[in-house]
């Protein structure tokens, strides 16, 4: 648990705690800490030289599809607010403010927000 935390968001922050709870020694949790950010700092480095490797040959293909990446970034952040607004929609319907409420001389047409 504590080697692999540190790959992942929000058990980052929390994986001494957890160790803590879970009585792990400190000499354990030492050993292990260490474990996982020399981990860390290999796959942080190995992705670093590998990107500076191979970087002109992604800027080549980026420049020559440059159009169409970027139409499927618009396409796709459309969608996102499309969908960010029909739940927000859904959302709105569903509130218990929106719902008709009958008063005692029996009119219904008052909602909870006219009162």
């Amino acid at each position: 648990m504590i080697v692999l935390a540190r790959f992942l968001e929000g058990l980052r922050q929390i994986y001494g705690i957890l160790a803590g709870s879970l009585n792990i020694s400190w000499r354990r949790f030492l050993l292990c800490n260490i474990a996982g950010a020399s981990l860390w700092v290999a796959v942080w480095i190995g992705l670093l030289l590998w990107f500076g490797r191979h970087v002109r040959h992604i800027w080549e293909v980026f420049r020559e599809n440059q159009p169409y990446l970027l139409l499927g970034v618009g396409c796709a952040a459309f969608l996102a607010a499309g969908v960010l607004h029909l739940v927000h929609r859904a959302k709105k319907s569903e509130s218990p403010s929106a719902e008709p409420r009958v008063s005692p001389e029996g009119d219904s047409t008052r909602t909870t927000a006219d009162l």
